[in-house]
């Protein structure tokens, strides 16, 4: 068995994502998706492991750098919308997505 990728999904409140410059969906309890990464050996593993996070959960959060278009454009592929700016602990800014069911 090869493994292609790695990823946390967080049940929970996660306090990097209390404060938003922009709105989230909604206020509903969700699931944080975080250090989403993959060998890049094959093609889809991003979308393989948002798959899986939604059959675990219908109210996803997921952040990543304004560098990473890759990512975006996985993270909006798969239905998340693109919410507004959320900052780690240490200042740096993100781009902040949500997946909601009842937003598909």
């Amino acid at each position: 068995m090869e493994i292609l990728g790695s990823f946390v999904l967080h049940f929970g409140t996660d306090p990097t994502y209390e404060k938003i410059d922009g709105a989230w969906l909604n206020e509903e309890p969700y699931a944080a998706i975080h250090k989403v990464a993959s060998t890049q050996t094959q093609r889809g593993v991003g979308s393989l492991i948002l798959s899986y996070c939604k059959t675990r959960c219908q109210n996803l959060k997921i952040d990543t750098h304004a560098d990473n278009l890759p990512m975006q454009r996985c993270i909006q592929k798969n239905g998340f919308l693109y919410t507004g700016t959320i900052f780690l602990q240490n200042g740096d800014p993100r781009h902040a997505y949500q997946f909601s069911d009842e937003n598909k």
